[in-house]
């Protein structure tokens, strides 16, 4: 496992987190996700440094990492965004920015696009297998904003928001299925069986006294979800 944190320090254990030892250094940059293909190619996505966002690729199971040389240019004020990092195999990638666009990769980040979504502050995107992507967050009036993308998140477009919630902070689809969920601070989980059109809202107990911060599916019927109380 390795694990990045707010100061851009990395971090590698082999042996279930037992121990861990540093392995790199990103001085000045925070890192907003990490993402292995297999056991040995991993991207991480970092806050920009020098101009760029910090993009960093390791090929020997995060002993080492090295920068992209073809990191997307980032201006003043610009940062990612926590938990809005995600790939599709190896070729498409795509991940979100304080203001307004994620940038987006399909030929395995030799070249980076920017893509409009609508969303002022984008707080969690995912894609699906078969395409379907979901951006959540602020919109440009603060309220809780939902964009849905159908061609790998080449295009978005606004949908309806699930009720009752704060904006989604982070999305996890179910492989294989029309399965997505979410996590929305204090207003619980929500659920969609339809790729994100319709939403069933499900309550931590007790209510108002968790807030939820992640969520994991590891297969079709076991999930976490992680916060603080």
């Amino acid at each position: 496992c390795v694990i990045a944190d707010q100061t851009g320090k990395f971090w590698r254990t082999t042996d279930n987190g037992v121990t861990w030892v540093l392995v790199h250094s990103e001085a000045g940059s925070s890192i907003n996700g990490i993402h292995f293909f297999d056991d040995q190619n991993g991207w991480a996505m970092g806050d920009p440094l020098a101009g760029h966002f910090v993009i960093v690729v390791t090929t020997n199971g995060g002993l080492s990492w090295i920068s992209s040389p073809n990191a997307p240019p980032a201006e003043s004020g610009v940062a990612g965004r926590v938990r809005s990092f995600d790939w599709i195999g190896s070729q498409i990638g795509i991940f979100g920015t304080n203001r307004w666009v994620i940038w987006r990769t399909t030929n395995g980040g030799a070249l980076w696009d920017s893509v409009g979504t609508g969303i002022q502050f984008i707080q969690g995107v995912e894609l699906s297998d078969n395409g379907i992507g979901l951006a959540s967050g602020s919109g440009s009036e603060g309220g809780a904003f939902l964009a849905r993308s159908t061609d790998f998140g080449q295009t978005w477009s606004p949908i309806q928001h699930p009720p009752n919630a704060t904006f989604l902070r982070n999305l996890d689809w179910i492989e294989t299925t029309n399965e997505v969920w979410g996590v929305t601070s204090q207003a619980g989980i929500f659920q969609s069986t339809n790729e994100g059109l319709g939403w069933t809202q499900h309550i931590l107990a007790p209510p108002n006294d968790f807030v939820a911060g992640d969520i994991d599916f590891v297969d079709v019927s076991t999930g976490w979800c992680v916060g603080e109380r």
